[in-house]
């Protein structure tokens, strides 16, 4: 058994009822990116009409949804979830298989349960089936 790289390791279950919990939140950090980057094109939109005065950008909304987008990812990252991939809610969970460690793997595409696991280094590319 070699060297582990991490303190946290999931089993198959454990990661499974973490997926509504991480739907609920990547609905939540999908929301505020959507905010934020509609609120930017405003600001570009009215920084060219204007010569360059951006105006009208209200800071007390961006810093309010950088807090609670921050709230969110140290949620997922502090039970020891690595966020691979924001846009695609893909994550790894440290896993232990046959000694071990390899990522459990899960992204808002899949079910609701995790079906796939890599090697550390395999990344998504790597997927292999999770046998149950």
């Amino acid at each position: 058994m070699g060297a582990r790289h991490f303190t946290t390791h999931f089993t198959p279950e454990a990661a499974d009822r973490w997926v509504p919990r991480l739907r609920e939140l990547f609905a939540r950090i999908h929301a505020i990116l959507d905010s934020v980057e509609d609120e930017i094109s405003v600001i570009q939109e009215q920084a060219h009409r204007v010569g360059g005065n951006g105006g009208g950008f209200d800071s007390r909304h961006y810093f309010s949804s950088d807090r609670e987008l921050g709230d969110a990812l140290r949620e997922i990252q502090s039970a020891g979830i690595l966020i691979q991939d924001i846009r695609r809610g893909l994550v790894d969970f440290p896993h232990v298989r046959e000694g071990r460690e390899v990522f459990l793997c899960w992204e808002l595409a899949d079910g609701d349960r995790i079906q796939w696991f890599h090697e550390l280094q395999a990344g998504f590319a790597g997927r292999a089936a999770l046998p149950r």
